[in-house]
């Protein structure tokens, strides 16, 4: 089948993860020590017990107005955001390649990153690429983009799985997981550690690659 949809995943393939990281590790510990008036090393080591106690595997890991709550932080999770916002940085390629892109396909995020984070990172840009967002966790309380996520997103765009190719940096979620239920995926390897046909070291190798496959 044709492809119809250019799903794309956001930290590390879009953007760069200076926002997301900034928030976590710095934004919310510095929230904690004023809130609880201690210093920002203690207030470190106190978050990071309790994200390691929490663990990756649970939902609320990734859910920052959880640990507004937990921690009776003052303000809210919109408002850190906003305070970080200025981190926000894409890829230099990204928007000349979405430009291309979306004048043949419609444009769409599969991240597995809470909606607030998309949300406030694709504002960013500017301009409107993206016809639909979908969040594994957010939409779906799904912790990672496994196969069946991907059927999800098909689901709601209403094309089969064949009509979808998705890119991203995590070899297993990005392109294992897709290939698996009839994707045509690619896995963006910045650092260009594999070679594979279908491995991309940039998005513009992606624009080649799709340009030329739809020939």
């Amino acid at each position: 089948m044709t492809t119809k949809v250019i799903s794309f995943d956001m930290d590390g393939t879009l953007s760069k993860m200076a926002f997301t990281t900034s928030v976590w590790n710095e934004g919310l510990p510095k929230r904690y020590a004023k809130t609880h008036s201690v210093d920002l090393e203690k207030a470190k080591k106190v978050v990071s017990r309790e994200y390691d106690r929490i663990g990756d595997q649970d939902l609320r890991w990734y859910d920052l107005g959880y640990w507004f709550n937990r921690f009776s932080l003052k303000g809210a999770p919109l408002t850190l955001l906003e305070e970080y916002e200025h981190e926000v940085e894409f890829y230099p390629e990204v928007e000349e390649v979405l430009n291309n892109l979306q004048k043949k396909y419609k444009l769409v995020i599969s991240s597995n990153a809470a909606d607030i984070f998309i949300s406030k990172q694709l504002k960013k840009l500017g301009k409107k690429f993206f016809s639909l967002v979908f969040s594994s966790i957010s939409d779906f309380n799904l912790l990672k983009k496994d196969p069946s996520f991907y059927l999800k997103v098909c689901h709601q765009l209403r094309i089969h799985p064949s009509e979808l190719i998705h890119v991203g940096d995590n070899c297993t979620s990005d392109y294992l997981s897709p290939k698996k239920v009839g994707i045509s995926a690619y896995y963006l390897d910045r650092n260009a550690t594999k070679s594979h046909d279908h491995v991309v070291t940039n998005l513009k190798e992606l624009l080649y690659r799709v340009t030329n496959e739809e020939v």
